[in-house]
């Protein structure tokens, strides 16, 4: 009968994994130093490349509308980011895991 309940983990592929989606990670995180740089502003700046809305009641409404939808999609970006850096970790450190589970069952024989 054969056994169908087996485990096989390939060590050097799981770190290889990791370590490529912590380089979409790191990619990511760039995305989002990148964005926040470019789009933050302040809202109490009259310098137009700081707060391009502007202190009037228009600027005001805008900046109103604005501040929330960036502040998520900032915070989705750092969260994604901080996501695949955190499974890229997980996924590294299994893989190290395995390999030494192996290895030290190989020594155990």
């Amino acid at each position: 009968m054969a056994d169908d309940d087996k485990t096989v983990a390939l060590p050097h592929s799981m770190m290889r994994g990791g370590m490529l989606t912590d380089q979409i990670g790191d990619l990511a995180r760039g995305l989002y130093d990148d964005f926040a740089m470019r789009t933050t502003i302040d809202p109490n700046s009259t310098d137009t490349s700081k707060n391009p809305f502007g202190l009037d009641a228009a600027g005001k409404k805008a900046l109103a509308t604005y501040l929330p939808a960036h502040t998520d999609l900032l915070k989705a970006v750092k969260d994604l980011a901080d996501a695949l850096q955190s499974a890229a970790a997980m996924t590294i450190g299994s893989g190290a895991n395995f390999q030494k589970a192996q290895n030290d069952a190989i020594d155990q024989i």
